[in-house]
């Protein structure tokens, strides 16, 4: 059973068959049936762009950076689940792909500490192993997820310091690295600090805002369904990971009107492997920064979903390039773990809805997938839809109520922290 990533609206019979074609084509990874598929909904996808791992030698390797390690703390990862990828839209000639790297804070906040010359004790080698490799693609590198992290952060001149690190990272040659062993300097050029400056400029402007608010309320959305996945482990720490899925479905369902399936997923995957799972390894009841182990963890998920909806935009402009190959790069082992669970088979820009559908790994997705369409297929029937549909309108998900909600989960957090 595949289902899209949304549940804001009721599907049509055919949307649901496209999904369901598309992600059993995804999983056979064959170019004939996806070519085949894309001309039968055609209509359905109008500008989509698609891009699908192919199991076939006959298909080349698509020049990327491809996964690579950085020592042992470093990681550079592709959402796709291969490099053997077809390319599909329909009437157009234009293929070009590209590689965005989207920087986790950890990497943007050690080039502002590298950038002004103090110490990474251990992460230092592994650091500049990524710094040398990465360089030749520097221009691929995007701090966007620090910059919506650290929105709300009171301290400008950190958040601008660590910006202007990473300017200085994205304008350095592989030569100056090799010959310095450094990044160039702000005394050195003017562009560094006038890139930090418009940096933190454009955050003080309304469409920043704009994008700030829209990235929190996917933060809340990742929040509150971790953090109320946890509490269902903690106060059912015997259960099966089936019977702990349906009591989060079953409180998003009664509570928000809302599926959202990759946060969804996620929490299964705490359920079925819980501290075996590194990603999760900071859940553990006694933990006194349990919700701030969650926030982090949240925002780490609201990434996914923010780059993944902005690129399904970005794809649809006319002066880019239609087939941006999302990578991510982190030095965090927890969360590359998990990313590593989630590459996709097949991905569709639905570039009309702005919205992208994803196609996950059959190891990830088999064991969702029966409880989906066993015991927990009651939340995915057509009556449970429309009724979400429809309560969803009072409802509603602005921020204001999802953090009355995600305030209600947290008490109820504390009190199994006091609890212990």
């Amino acid at each position: 059973m595949h289902v899209s990533d949304f549940d804001d609206y009721v599907f049509s019979d055919r949307r649901r068959d496209l999904i369901e074609d598309f992600g059993h084509a995804a999983l056979t990874g064959d170019a004939g049936t996806i070519r085949q598929l894309w001309s039968k909904y055609s209509a359905d996808l109008g500008a989509s762009r698609g891009i699908f791992v192919i199991d076939s030698i006959a298909f080349g390797r698509l020049p990327l950076p491809s996964d690579r390690d950085f020592g042992r703390s470093g990681f550079l990862r592709c959402w796709m689940a291969g490099d053997r990828l077809i390319l599909i839209r329909q009437e157009s000639e234009d293929f070009r792909f590209s590689s965005p790297i989207f920087c986790d804070t950890n990497f943007v906040s050690l080039c502002g500490a590298f950038s002004a010359g103090r110490d990474l004790g251990t992460t230092s080698d592994d650091f500049k192993k990524a710094v040398e490799e990465l360089l030749p693609f520097a221009s691929y590198a995007s701090a966007y997820p620090y910059l919506l992290e650290t929105a709300d952060n009171p301290n400008r001149d950190k958040v601008r310091a660590s910006f202007l690190g990473f300017a200085c990272f994205k304008l350095t040659s592989p030569e100056h690295f090799q010959k310095t062993g450094r990044f160039v300097r702000p005394d050195e050029m003017s562009l560094p600090n006038e890139i930090a400056d418009e940096a933190m400029k454009v955050t003080t402007g309304p469409d920043f805002a704009t994008l700030a608010e829209w990235a929190t309320n996917r933060f809340l959305w990742a929040k509150l369904t971790l953090t109320e996945a946890a509490l269902i482990h903690f106060d059912q720490p015997q259960a099966s990971a089936g019977s702990k899925l349906f009591a989060l479905l079953e409180f998003l369902h009664n509570e928000l009107a809302r599926l959202h399936q990759f946060d969804i997923y996620a929490a299964f995957r705490f359920f079925e492997l819980t501290s075996n799972e590194p990603f999760f390894r900071g859940l553990q009841r006694n933990s006194p920064n349990l919700n701030n182990v969650l926030r982090a963890m949240a925002w780490d998920l609201s990434h996914w979903r923010i780059i993944l909806e902005l690129l399904t935009v970005e794809s649809w402009r006319s002066a880019s390039v239609p087939f941006p190959i999302p990578h991510f790069l982190s030095f965090d082992r927890g969360f590359v773990s998990l990313l590593e669970s989630f590459q996709f088979r097949g991905l569709i820009y639905d570039v009309d809805h702005r919205r992208p559908e994803f196609f996950f790994k059959r190891d990830l997705l088999e064991p969702v997938s029966k409880l989906l369409g066993k015991k927990c297929a009651k939340f995915y029937s057509r009556e449970s839809m429309a009724d979400r549909s429809q309560r969803a309108k009072s409802i509603g998900d602005s921020n204001e109520k999802l953090r009355e909600v995600n305030s209600v989960l947290e008490g109820c957090l504390e009190g199994v922290i006091t609890k212990r």
